[in-house]
């Protein structure tokens, strides 16, 4: 029953006792004088019961209507809050809703309409001469602690990277320092498009444009200075004996191959594509200094270093302890062997096997903190942002480029930037296909496993 039901039917049986208390009052009349002065008393008492019990029923009463106004506005502030938040993370991920190539074709169609639009709405409404990104505008000003939070850089590496960006700019209704700050920042912190137009006052569309147009200079005038292969014989010794030093392996190994997945929210089971591609599975090549020294981008399947002969099979042998030694890359175990991609002992029996497994386990690390400091310094490759697959290669190439400047100046890397970034999230899950002489490839390759494995049991006998 509820409590409304309850109360009805308490005020109901008030009004019998009361009915019956004036039926006794008349009866009261006709009775003996002692029999009805203790009659009249019983009756005052009963009615002053009732008169408390009705006073305790009215504040039951309005204290159960005040409960039930307080529950409905309570409630109705959750939903209020409800709503408003459905609509925030509505408008963050309307991207995700809609297939990437209906985004792609509006973007192409109605970027210079909207803008101009929306730029005769701003001229009408807004009568002052300051600029639009006025955000960044006074950059010179920030404090070195500024520089490092707003563009995870220093000024000095800032200046470096700025002016031959520049030129890419001028022309522009905002200064072209502002707008590379604009775009460094954007990548610094994964913001959302949306939201960054409305603190420039510029529309999405724009911080778009501007982004992309920032990213292909990027890659254009700095790709063959900062992400290359070694080179020289010099170079590849030098960074062979980085990582025998931190693995004990011997001065063999060129680098860490790894390979990780980012989202592009174009689900194949909505039917979603993008001009056929459904994936971005990015490829990177790790040096002993934690910068990617090749980047490969493929939307189906990795194929890096796979085709031979290829830039790593190449490289002349080296020799160690009057051995020749093959120059490898530390695959990861999905990838087939090759004397030029290495793998791990499957069943290792002999001690020599089984430091050779530890070694390669410790060139993990390299990995690990090679992803970490390039999604903590560049936020935007975690972020809900919806851009497109072959822009998204664009973007990956770019936060590597940048990441290895820093790391070439020496920047230093705050654990502040890692946030709640896992990086187990971007895990790649594929199979590659072998070749068909894949197994003679193999016999080959694990003939030479065996030689390098063995240098290390020489190697650590000579040293001691």
């Amino acid at each position: 029953m509820t409590e409304e039901g309850i109360e009805n039917k308490m005020a109901q049986k008030i009004c019998e006792v009361q009915q019956q208390i004036s039926k006794w009052e008349k009866l009261s009349s006709h009775c003996e004088e002692t029999f009805r002065i203790k009659l009249q008393s019983s009756l005052t008492l009963l009615k002053i019961h009732v008169k408390h019990y009705q006073r305790i029923m009215i504040t039951r009463g309005r204290r159960g209507l005040q409960r039930r106004r307080k529950r409905h506005l309570v409630l109705r502030n959750m939903l209020m809050q409800m709503v408003e938040d459905l609509q925030i993370q509505f408008m963050e991920i309307i991207p995700l809703c809609t297939e990437p190539s209906v985004l792609v074709k509006i973007f192409k169609e109605k970027t210079d309409e909207k803008f101009r639009e929306w730029e005769e709405k701003v001229s009408r409404n807004n009568t002052s001469t300051e600029k639009s990104c006025g955000l960044f505008e006074d950059i010179a000003k920030y404090s070195e602690e500024q520089w490092n939070e707003a563009f995870h850089m220093t000024k000095n590496t800032y200046n470096m990277i700025c002016p031959p960006i520049k030129a890419a700019f001028e022309g522009e209704d905002t200064s072209a320092e502002a707008l590379v700050a604009m775009c460094i920042n954007t990548m610094a912190s994964g913001i959302n498009f949306r939201s960054l137009g409305l603190m420039i006052n510029k529309p999405p569309t724009y911080v778009r444009s501007i982004l992309y147009k920032f990213l292909d200079v990027l890659v254009t005038n700095f790709e063959r200075q900062y992400m290359t292969l070694p080179l020289t014989q010099d170079e590849v010794t030098k960074v062979c004996k980085g990582f025998s030093r931190a693995s004990h392996l011997p001065p063999c190994c060129l680098g860490v191959l790894c390979v990780f997945e980012l989202p592009t929210f174009t689900y194949v089971k909505e039917g979603c594509k993008s001009y056929g591609m459904d994936r971005v599975i990015v490829q990177t090549l790790i040096d002993d200094r934690l910068q990617f020294r090749r980047v490969k981008i493929s939307h189906h399947l990795p194929d890096m270093l796979l085709s031979t002969p290829n830039e790593i099979s190449d490289i002349e042998a080296t020799h160690f302890g009057g051995t020749e030694l093959p120059i490898f890359i530390a695959a990861p175990t999905t990838y087939p062997l090759c004397s030029w991609l290495m793998q791990k002992f499957e069943n290792p029996q002999q001690e020599c096997e089984h430091n050779f497994n530890r070694a390669l386990s410790h060139l993990n690390i390299f990995r690990e903190l090679a992803l970490q400091r390039l999604f903590g310094r560049w936020q935007i490759l975690s972020s809900s942002e919806f851009i497109e697959p072959e822009s998204k290669a664009l973007l990956v190439k770019a936060c590597c480029i940048l990441h290895n400047i820093l790391e070439t100046c020496g920047e230093a890397y705050s654990e502040d930037w890692n946030g709640n970034i896992d990086i187990s999230k971007y895990h790649c899950q594929y199979e590659v296909s072998k070749s068909d002489n894949c197994k003679e490839m193999e016999e080959d390759a694990s003939e030479k496993r065996n030689r390098i494995a063995n240098c290390m049991v020489a190697g650590d006998k000579d040293n001691v």
